[in-house]
Parts: structure tokens; C-alpha cells; sequence
């Protein structure tokens, strides 16, 4: 699989990170929403059942940070396959379709009204 990123218009798109947290955390109030850096489309949390927030979706959602010194872009799965990156999540997405399948079910376009 291949996945072309034009960097330039993503990065023209892409939200501003909040204030006080990490690059890529877009959104922390209702609830988490990490944004990748290669194609722009975010991961939504979600609330627990007492109606706090969780940050599942940052540890579980394979919208991660590059390995390589010389990338520090935070990508999706299919961005990071994209790209070529070797780390063993990546490699792992490329083995087994499975987990690339897996993280995709987490990522939407990114759509103003889930902000």
C-alpha cells in the first residue's frame, strides 16, 4: 500500500496544537483529539462512564511521533507507512494488515463539526 502525502498542504491545514500539551493535541476538552501531522485527519477520545475524559485514544490510536532525528512530525499508521518509516510499529502495519486495519478505525477525516 502506498499513501502520498503532500506535506505542504497538510501541514496548511492542520489545527493549532493547545497550549500546554503536546504537539498534536489539538483538542483536550470534551475529549482528547490527536491530529496527524502527514494527512491532517484527527483521532476523536472519548468519555468514561462517568462522563470524564480518557486518553485512550492518545496511547491507542498509532497517531505517533517519528523515531528518526531528523523527523519529528507525529503520523498516523498510514502516513508512517507511507513515508517509509522502519520502526517496529511501522514494519508491523506493513507485516500484518490487521494492525494497519486496527488504527484505521480510529481516524476521521477531519470535520469542523466534531470540534
Amino acid at each position: 500500500m502506498t499513501h502520498t502525502i503532500d506535506e505542504a498542504a497538510a501541514a496548511a491545514e492542520l489545527l493549532p496544537t493547545v497550549d500546554g500539551f503536546v504537539h498534536g493535541l489539538v483538542q483536550v476538552d470534551p475529549v482528547f483529539v490527536v491530529q496527524c501531522d502527514g494527512c491532517g485527519r484527527v483521532a476523536v477520545g472519548e468519555l468514561d462512564p462517568r462522563g470524564k475524559r480518557t486518553a485512550l485514544v492518545i496511547l491507542f490510536c498509532g497517531i505517533i511521533f517519528g523515531h528518526a532525528a531528523d523527523d519529528d512530525r507525529r503520523m498516523c499508521a498510514r502516513c508512517r507507512v507511507g513515508a517509509g518509516w522502519v520502526d517496529y510499529d511501522t514494519r508491523e502495519c506493513v507485516a500484518d494488515r490487521r494492525k494497519l486495519e486496527a488504527y484505521e478505525r480510529h481516524m476521521v477525516e477531519r470535520d469542523a463539526p466534531l470540534f
